[in-house]
């Protein structure tokens, strides 16, 4: 710039082309010349050369915001980097001042004019998000395509957000030059670089060759940026700041106008039609009448020749209507050859043909559709029981995800499976500071320690997917060990990531087909039995325990092929197992008691052998048999912390526990996040949920007995309280009965979650009916003995609400005498249980127990709506609309307190329970189990910093904690990353925090260290991941690392995401995934954390 203030402008151009080396293209016989010598590599140099001499030429004559060149201040320089950096994209407070150069005292003076040039767009108090800077609107004008400070990136980028822009406000879709600021005196001659004859000779040159489709040397950027060039001059002389700038006129002498108008036509420059339409606007508003009066002489001298292009015109038309009808002529002989092949294809396979609609028709009136049949049933859906709604059958195809097969699931098809990650996991625990299980086979009311399953719904075949992980671990096992980072995922551990998406996996889902397709509903005339008769059935069921050597009575059905039956002994437990004998409880035949003691027609009901032969049943293929066995078996390594046992008796019941897990999870998710219970399910959500329900309900058919080699000698779970003919599965459902109705179980009704027994009971019973040891017990449909156990479970929840619930603290209220008719029923439990209530009216009191209870029954609906498919009510798809009457409408059961709990078994049952020895004990968790959060933080982050000041090491003498760390699970206040914290853990040294991860959540953790202002994500025992904090600043932006200094305050909506997150367990897929998106090559040392 001071250059072209004060050289002579031509002599500046000439200096400047010659230090290009341009001066040859500047020669008007340069495109002849290169034809000449057609040298590709030295075009395409040259055009290069071009556009970089162009652009220098802009930024000399454009770039002003600088004090001394521009009659401009400081401040208007630091506006015009400001206006620049928001026509890319509004910005944060943070990424504008990183944009901005620094200045002597190392700051960039932001805050001192941004409220001059830009809207601060505040983020809503619930988004969570950054707050925006955004330019105002009337500052667009000054936006400059080829400001200096742009990379190639921010100028492609502010350009496409600027031109559509434009185009949405209905404007010229360009990027028109801005105004400039006056020069000041010194450099006033940097203005005549626009109008010198240099300068008219480059611009002439560019649009002529622009307009010559031959010219070699054109190229796009060269016409924006002579066009710019020209917009500049316009404007410069429409300010009249400059009295010698007259570049009209002297524009004239070079054509430039008539060679705009010509380019506005060319075909070449479409992307900058409207940037030339804008230039002649300019041009004609700057020379006024003159180029109004050339206008006029060209349009007189172009009306003779118009007859003949007019001709020209015509034949180019009549040659276009020819094409066209010779191409319609082309398709339709094509088309002919289609069909005609089409028809001959059909006539040869005409059987096939009629296969496949008499197969699609008869299949299309066995199912119809879940909304046919919602809409066509005039009563409300039926889960369960006697009216039971009929069940859909559907057949759904699903496309390998690895191989690109559709496959459909069938029984006997090839299995489909879904990537799954099966975790241990404490979320959901109700008592924090203990959260290990007594019993580690049957899920507790504490909830404590249990396998969760999730899966990402990507579906492959079983053979695609073994094969993809045998090649994941081969992959993994050929790279050497000390050269490598610690990989997102641990093949020692079986994990896996899913083929699409990435998602962390260590084992399947089996897909499985609906239910009703490999067993059908009993018949509607089959014999039922009300609750009282079912309920003595188990009574007696649960006496045949050491009664075997009953008399035999002569009334009495033998059954030959019963195994309880059997008088002989085992040929299991001869070799040296006798004397097991002497020490086991024997077991005499439930069937054949129940029908001496309650008649033929009750014992026909329990007798499987009779229901397997009355329905028809269809059995997997040992492909998904296999695979449900795969999934069972993660859940047994995880939830046990063992290795695999394909017979351990003890794989079904954690099995059972996963799934009733899971689903406590997802109604705790649904819960918090105030979603309805069926109609805000993710696709995740929905592929879990019907993935396990049908495992959990096969389980028991597809189980091997105990006549395998079990390992049933080490488990306690009733499996070996029997014979050696007497299976596992039955073993299991003895102990679930004599939890539930025998007062010498060691739990009383406290002590088990209802739902965690309520799953594997309802599988499980239908074993112990089984007589036959060759076949296998009928799977779960959703018949009277699951409507007569889900009852059972509901009314033992009934029970321990009243007895754990604190009536005596409400306010003593007025009873009304009709209030309380229809609750005798409920008056009677509560005096057999002795229960206060504090002067509440029996309604009140029953109320209280509805709301208890509903977590338990949301729970029922989610798993029996997948066990069935019987379609869900229209009410529980809406907010709201889960209550107590509408899910128990849809579980089949009585809606009122006299139809659940007027029996003499529910009576006796009360009485029995509430006569444990520890049923009076006061017990930490009640009904309705509570949904866990994170800790509370404070709103301002000063106070956890003052609070962390008083925390010192607790391994030191009174010396501050150089990095404290709060756990956000349990609030515990940690010293982390310091040797003198180190533990001990599978005899490796690890942190504080990795040692609390461990046994806090069970290997897995979230905390916040406190003095880097960071989220911490640990997954022991070496992989973690940072992330932002939920605390912000006034600009909405996080702090990490507390390098800006703003005051912070707590972000309710970001904290409620890392909620979620937890909740939902999320942590082991949010650290693989920012391990897989991390560009560091510095591995941290998350052990020592």
């Amino acid at each position: 710039q001071v250059g072209a203030a004060l050289i002579e402008s031509n002599e500046f151009l000439i200096h400047i082309l010659n230090k290009y080396n341009l001066l040859n293209w500047a020669d008007v016989d340069f495109e002849t010349n290169t034809l000449r010598n057609p040298e590709e590599d030295s075009i395409r140099q040259t055009i290069n050369l071009v556009e970089e001499f162009l652009g220098l030429l802009i930024t000399i004559i454009g770039e002003r915001h600088v004090p001394g060149v521009g009659q401009v201040t400081a401040d208007d320089r630091l506006k015009k980097e400001i206006i620049q950096q928001l026509c890319i994209k509004p910005m944060s407070h943070s990424e504008l001042n990183k944009t901005l150069p620094d200045g002597v005292h190392h700051e960039t003076g932001l805050e001192r004019v941004i409220n001059d040039v830009a809207n601060f767009k505040k983020p809503s108090q619930n988004s969570g998000g950054k707050g925006l800077y955004e330019l105002k609107p009337e500052l667009f004008a000054e936006y400059n395509v080829f400001f200096y400070h742009y990379t190639k990136e921010e100028l492609s980028k502010s350009e496409e957000s600027q031109r559509r822009r434009r185009k949405g406000m209905q404007e010229l879709e360009c990027c028109p030059p801005p105004q400039l600021p006056k020069l000041t005196e010194t450099f006033s001659l940097v203005a005549n670089l626009l109008q010198c004859d240099v300068m008219l000779h480059i611009m002439q040159t560019v649009l002529e060759r622009s307009i010559n489709l031959r010219a070699r040397s054109f190229s796009e950027p060269q016409v924006h940026k002579i066009i710019h060039l020209i917009g500049y001059a316009l404007q410069e002389q429409m300010t009249g700041n400059y009295p010698f700038l007259i570049f009209t006129e002297r524009a004239s002498k070079w054509r430039i106008y008539k060679l705009l108008e010509e380019l506005s036509t060319s075909p070449r420059v479409d992307a900058h039609k409207d940037l030339v339409i804008w230039v002649l606007g300019k041009y004609r508003e700057a020379a006024g009448s003159s180029i109004a009066e050339a206008s006029q002489q060209q349009v007189e001298n172009t009306k003779e020749p118009s007859v003949s292009t007019n001709s020209e015109e015509e034949q180019a038309k009549n040659s276009k209507e020819w094409r066209t009808q010779m191409a319609a002529q082309k398709r339709a002989k094509v088309m002919a050859q289609m069909a005609a092949m089409q028809k001959h294809f059909m006539k040869k396979n005409a059987k096939l043909f009629e296969e496949a609609a008499i197969d699609a028709n008869s299949k299309g009136n066995e199912r119809g559709s879940s909304m046919d049949l919602s809409e066509s049933s005039p009563e409300a859906p039926v889960a369960l029981g006697p009216r039971q709604t009929p069940r859909i059958i559907e057949e759904k195809e699903y496309t390998c995800l690895l191989c690109q097969e559709d496959q459909t699931v069938t029984p006997g098809g090839r299995a489909m499976v879904l990537s799954a990650f099966v975790q241990q996991s404490t979320v959901l625990c109700q008592t924090r500071n203990d959260p290990d299980e007594k019993n580690s086979l049957y899920l507790s009311s504490r909830l404590g320690a249990s396998p969760h399953t999730s899966t990402c719904g990507h579906v492959m075949h079983a053979s695609c997917w073994e094969k993809y992980f045998d090649n994941v671990l081969a992959k993994e096992n050929r790279r050497p060990y000390r050269l490598r980072q610690p990989a997102s995922f641990d093949v020692e551990k079986h994990e896996y990531l899913c083929p699409l998406c990435e998602c962390l996996s260590n084992t399947v889902l089996p897909l499985l087909p609906s239910l009703a397709t490999l067993q059908s509903t009993e018949t509607k005339n089959r014999c039922h039995v009300d609750f009282d008769t079912w309920l003595n059935a188990l009574t007696v069921t649960l006496d045949c325990k050491s009664k075997s050597h009953v008399e035999s009575d002569d009334q009495v059905e033998v059954h030959d092929k019963c195994r309880y039956c059997e008088s002989k002994i085992s040929d299991d437990f001869t070799d040296g197992n006798i004397t097991m004998l002497d020490t086991r409880e024997s077991f005499g035949c439930p069937i054949r008691r129940i029908q001496g003691i309650l008649g033929k027609e009750v014992a026909h009901v329990f007798d499987v052998q009779t229901i397997t032969a009355e329905n028809k049943e269809t059995s997997l293929s040992d492909d998904l048999k296999s695979m449900v066995d795969l999934f069972a078996q993660a859940t047994y390594t995880k939830g046990l912390g063992v290795d695999p046992h394909t017979s351990d008796a003890r794989v079904p019941l954690l099995a059972w526990k996963s799934t009733a897990y899971t689903i406590h999870a997802i109604e705790f998710l649904l819960r918090d996040s105030e979603k309805p219970l069926l109609g805000a399910l993710s696709s995740r959500q929905r592929d879990s949920l019907e993935c396990l329900a049908r495992i959990s309900a096969v389980l028991g058919s597809t189980w091997p007995s105990s006549n395998s080699s079990s390992s049933s000698g080490s488990t306690s779970t009733g499996a070996n309280e029997g014979d050696g003919n007497y299976s596992i599965l039955a073993g299991h459902a003895m102990t679930l009965l004599t939890t539930l109705l025998d007062n010498s179980s060691e739990d009383c009704i406290t002590d088990w979650d209802p739902f965690g027994i309520l799953v594997p009971l309802v599988v499980t019973l239908p074993s112990l009916f089984s007589r036959n040891s060759g076949e296998s017990p009928p799977v779960v449909t959703g018949s009277h003995h699951e409507i007569h156990v889900l009852r059972l479970v509901l009314v033992g929840l009934v029970v321990k609400i009243l007895i754990t619930s604190d009536f005596t603290g409400s306010e003593v209220m007025d009873v009304d005498a009709l209030e309380d008719e229809g609750y005798s029923a409920l008056s009677k439990i509560i005096t057999i249980l002795g229960v206060e209530t504090g002067g509440l009216t029996l309604s009140e009191v029953w109320r209280r127990v509805k709301i208890a209870s509903l977590p338990f029954l949301r729970c029922c609906v989610l798993y029996f709506h997948y066990i069935t498919d019987v379609p869900a009510p229209v009410e529980l798809t809406v907010k709201d609309g889960d209550t107590y009457e509408n899910i128990m409408m849809y579980l089949g059961l009585e809606t009122s307190c006299e139809g659940l709990l007027e029996s003499e078994g529910v009576r006796r049952l009360a009485k029995n329970w509430v006569e444990h020895p520890r049923a009076r004990l006061s017990v930490g968790v009640k009904e309705p189990l509570r949904v866990n959060g994170l800790v509370k933080l404070p709103e301002d982050y000063s106070e956890l910093i003052n609070t962390v000041s008083l925390f010192t090491c607790p391994n030191s003498d009174k010396e501050d904690s150089r990095n404290p760390t709060m756990c956000l699970v349990c609030g515990e206040m940690l010293c982390s990353q310091t040797y003198c914290c180190q533990t001990e853990l599978n005899k490796i040294m690890v942190g504080a925090c990795t040692y609390h991860a461990s046994k806090c959540g069970t290997g897995v953790g979230i905390f916040l260290r406190v003095r880097e202002c960071e989220i911490l994500f640990l997954r022991s025992p070496n992989r973690g991941a940072f992330a932002c904090p939920p605390y912000l600043d006034e600009y909405g932006e996080t702090d990490q690392g507390l390098r800006r200094g703003n005051p912070l305050k707590l972000c309710r909506e970001k904290y409620k995401q890392l909620n979620q997150m937890w909740l939902g367990h999320g942590l082991h897929e949010a650290v693989s995934r920012a391990i897989e998106s991390s560009s560091t090559l510095m591995s941290t040392q998350w052990q020592h954390l």
